[in-house]
């Protein structure tokens, strides 16, 4: 086989090797889209103070808070035209406008405006808004007789 007829045959595999991904883009593209939504109808909710999310599935900002003083996060695997968010609203445990003792919080600020470290950069050097959420200890298999 000489140089010519390799070259067309890496490209023709090339060709071939493309049109599997376009397929499977396809499936994923509206999959992705779906799961976005579905994001941000949940974040929508929290603002509601209607649902939350889970620490572990939060990215904390590194050091930037909401005017409330909680920091700021953003829902893992997010669109990349979601926004940060105060984390107290999107844990819940924001008190609301209206309520005693509420807290104002700054509105989401998109991620194409506002250039914000997040706790996972290197550059943040292990610095984090995530709050020190203490879990509920475990129940005991033991049980004390006396």
């Amino acid at each position: 086989m000489n140089k010519s007829e390799r070259i067309e045959e890496l490209r023709n595999a090339i060709r071939a090797h493309n049109a599997e991904i376009d397929k499977i883009n396809e499936e994923l593209r509206p999959l992705e889209f779906e799961h976005e939504e579905e994001i941000e109808q949940k974040i929508k909710r929290c603002h509601r103070g209607l649902d939350k999310f889970t620490p572990e599935e939060l990215v904390f900002a590194a050091t930037t808070r909401c005017h409330c003083g909680a920091g700021l996060a953003y829902v893992k695997n997010c669109s990349p035209r979601s926004s940060w968010h105060c984390s107290e609203i999107l844990l819940g445990t924001a008190i609301h406008a209206g309520l005693d003792s509420a807290k104002e919080h700054d509105g989401e600020l998109p991620f194409i405006m506002y250039n914000i470290k997040s706790e996972r950069q290197p550059s943040a050097n292990g610095m984090t808004t995530r709050p020190n959420i203490q879990q509920a200890p475990e129940p005991s298999d033991s049980v004390d007789k006396k």
